[in-house]
């Protein structure tokens, strides 16, 4: 995909900062073998806080009637 989102465009880095990421190493350097990892360390409550307001964002859009108390514990 992030060929595709590449394609016809100027050469320019990607900077993937999403923790998801974290599972998909093995395939992100399969496909670009030249790539650079930069891991920063950043505190776990904070990474789970920010996640869960992402996914609040995500499903705020859907409904008025928002469960943060269900996000948070589902994470």
């Amino acid at each position: 995909m992030l060929k595709l989102l590449q394609w016809g465009q100027p050469t320019r880095p990607w900077r993937l900062k999403t923790p998801m990421h974290m599972l998909y190493l093995p395939y992100l350097d399969e496909a670009f073998p030249d790539a650079k990892f930069v891991m920063t360390h950043r505190d776990p409550t904070d990474v789970m806080l920010s996640v869960c307001d992402v996914y609040a964002d995500i499903c705020g859009t859907f409904t008025d009637d928002l469960d943060r108390k269900f996000i948070g514990s589902s994470t």
